[in-house]
């Protein structure tokens, strides 16, 4: 007879079904399996699915996986390795362009902040101020 699960090999089982890879198949078989390198013997699938912290794990890790593989499904698929080395570079371009877009708009933010607290003297309560509001609705 197999000795009791400890709740720190419970834990250490449940944090290895959390960190299961993507790529591989999760399945209460291969739980089993894996348990063997926490428990030291291989455990029955009712011996684990009993555990509610192993079950939730498990539980939380199919959702996960079901929904990444949903979301994989809803990208289109380039039709060719032509058309998917095009978009590749394509979109490396795009995000070039946003980075040094974004790093010119931090420049002058920057400025902005520069002028205003240091030239004018503005507090920082005073450059977080929210924007006035636009009623555009009166006449």
């Amino acid at each position: 007879m197999s000795a009791a699960i400890t709740k720190q090999q419970l834990i250490a089982i449940a944090n290895m079904v959390r960190a299961w890879p993507e790529t591989e198949k999760l399945s209460w078989d291969k739980i089993c399996i894996s348990a063997k390198l926490v428990l030291d013997f291989v455990p029955t699938r009712q011996a684990l699915a009993n555990k509610a912290i192993i079950t939730n794990a498990y539980r939380t890790k199919k959702k996960e996986l079901r929904a990444r593989s949903k979301n994989l499904n809803s990208i289109p698929t380039p039709k060719s390795m032509n058309a998917a080395i095009e978009t590749i570079i394509r979109l490396k371009k795009e995000n070039e362009l946003l980075t040094s877009e974004l790093s010119a708009m931090a420049e002058i933010a920057q400025l902005f902040i520069h002028n205003a607290y240091v030239l004018h003297g503005m507090t920082k309560a005073q450059l977080m101020k929210p924007l006035l509001k636009i009623n555009r609705k009166s006449p």
